[in-house]
């Protein structure tokens, strides 16, 4: 329900006011302990597609310029990314869409 996704947020904020001075929080993993708790799958899925969409930049240098998209969920084998390739294998950076 809304309230129950409410109630989480409130929760997800006060875990996390103690790090409020920190410009970078770094995660070893995205995999659902971390940010776990749902207690309807439906939850967990909409979650999931909410972040495939977070985190890029745009790079001109190197090889392949253009835009750089981190996968939130490299560690969960095998899942699809934002661009909806399968991952069967550990995550590598791949360039282009």
């Amino acid at each position: 329900s809304a309230l129950a996704g409410w109630l989480f947020l409130v929760q997800l904020v006060k875990a996390f006011s103690k790090y409020s001075s920190q410009k970078v929080l770094a995660f070893d993993s995205m995999s659902v302990e971390t940010f776990g708790g749902f207690a309807d799958p439906k939850d967990l899925e909409l979650f999931k597609k909410r972040t495939i969409q977070y985190a890029g930049l745009w790079c001109c240098i190197h090889a392949h310029p253009g835009h750089i998209w981190y996968d939130f969920w490299f560690d969960e084998i095998p899942h699809k990314d934002r661009h909806n390739r399968l991952w069967e294998t550990p995550w590598v950076p791949k360039a282009g869409p």
